[in-house]
């Protein structure tokens, strides 16, 4: 049998491919970071549900749930669970965390927050939107290259 250069390059090829055939590609972010993104949902949703108690307290109003939630500030709310947050200590924020966050972020924060608050309502929707936005660029300032 006479073997070209292409038959063995072939091989190689086949080889590589039944490896691949086994590898699993990870598509998740970091546990911490994630753990980290849902201390701060949690903490938006508990800004709202306080601000609705305080209503309901003052005014007597039925079913805040539906009602308009206050303008949010990320920053305070940072502050406020900062002690919680582990980022700066425990893992640093790769680029794929960091691509996770832009382009399946929103979603996901979206999502988690609408199972407590009603972001069906648009003046909710563009009071939240906001602070995934504000996250979104203090994120990026801690990726490491």
């Amino acid at each position: 049998m006479n073997y070209s250069m292409n038959d063995s390059m072939d091989d190689s090829i086949d080889d590589l491919c039944e490896k691949m055939n086994y590898t699993q590609v990870n598509n998740q972010p970091n546990y911490h970071f994630i753990n980290d993104f849902n201390i701060i949902i949690d903490e938006i949703i508990s800004e709202v549900e306080k601000y609705n108690i305080e209503l309901e307290l003052n005014y007597l109003t039925a079913n805040c749930q539906t009602c308009e939630i206050p303008d949010l500030d990320v920053y305070d709310i940072l502050v406020s669970c900062g002690h919680a947050l582990t980022w700066s200590l425990e893992y640093e924020l790769t680029q794929y965390d960091f691509f996770w966050l832009k382009n399946n972020g929103k979603d996901y924060f979206l999502n988690k927050i609408n199972e407590s608050i009603d972001l069906n309502i648009l003046s909710n929707y563009y009071k939240i939107l906001p602070c995934y936005i504000k996250l979104v660029e203090l994120y990026e300032l801690q990726v490491v290259i």
